[in-house]
C-alpha cells in the first residue's frame, strides 16, 4: 500500500498538482485511503457471502457513524488493524445471524452501549491528542449521533422490528469494544 500510495503522491507532484514539500502528507492519505478501501472491500465480501449485505451496511454506518465521533484504539499496522477489522466484523454478522434474543433485552444492551460510548468518549492518544475546542465539538457531534440513533431503534422497537435493532446493537457493541480496547491500551502508554 505504502508504495502505491508513494507513486500516486509522485505522480502529483510531476504534473505539478501538489507541491513537492505537500507528497509526504499526500502519500499518507493515499495510504490510509487504500487500507480503508481494501478492507471495507473484503468486509463487504465476507457479507455478501453470508447473504447479509444490507446488514454489514447498516452495521458498518452505526460503526463508522459514532467512531468518527468518539474514537476508539488504533493499531500498529494496517495488517493487523485489517484482520482484527474484519474478524470482528465477521463475528457480529455472525451475531446478528444466529442469535436469537429478545427485543426488549436488546433495546436494553443498545441504551447500555450508548450510555457507555458516551462514557468513554473521546478516546485520545499521544499521536492524536483532543483540545477543549475539539472535545466540545466531538461530544456535541456525538449527542447528535446518539440521538438520531436512538430515535431510529425506538422506531424499531415499537414496530417490533428486533432483527435491525439488534444489527444496530451490535454495531453500538462494536464501538464500545473499540472505545475500551482504546481507554486500555492508551492509559498503559501514559
Amino acid at each position: 500500500m505504502e508504495k502505491v500510495a508513494i507513486r500516486l503522491a509522485d505522480y502529483l507532484v510531476r504534473t505539478e498538482t501538489v507541491q513537492d514539500e505537500n507528497k509526504e502528507i499526500y502519500a499518507y492519505g493515499f495510504q490510509v485511503g487504500l487500507e480503508l478501501i481494501v478492507a471495507v472491500l473484503t468486509i463487504i465480501i465476507c457479507a455478501v457471502v453470508m447473504g447479509m449485505p444490507v446488514e454489514c451496511a447498516v452495521l458498518l454506518a452505526v460503526f463508522f457513524a459514532v467512531r468518527g465521533t468518539a474514537g476508539g484504539v488504533h493499531m500498529n499496522s494496517f495488517l493487523s488493524c485489517y484482520f482484527c477489522s474484519v474478524v470482528l466484523v465477521v463475528l457480529a454478522l455472525a451475531a446478528v445471524k444466529y442469535l436469537d434474543i429478545k427485543i426488549y433485552v436488546i433495546a436494553v444492551i443498545s441504551i447500555l452501549s450508548l450510555v457507555i460510548i458516551k462514557c468513554l468518549s473521546p478516546v485520545e492518544n499521544d499521536n492524536r491528542p483532543v483540545c477543549d475546542w475539539e472535545r466540545e465539538v466531538f461530544a456535541r457531534r456525538l449527542n447528535i449521533t446518539i440521538a438520531v440513533l436512538i430515535v431510529l431503534e425506538s422506531i424499531l422497537y415499537m414496530t417490533g422490528n428486533g432483527h435491525w435493532l439488534w444489527c444496530m446493537a451490535v454495531g453500538e457493541m462494536l464501538n464500545v469494544l473499540a472505545l475500551t480496547w482504546g481507554k486500555i491500551r492508551y492509559r498503559k502508554g501514559r
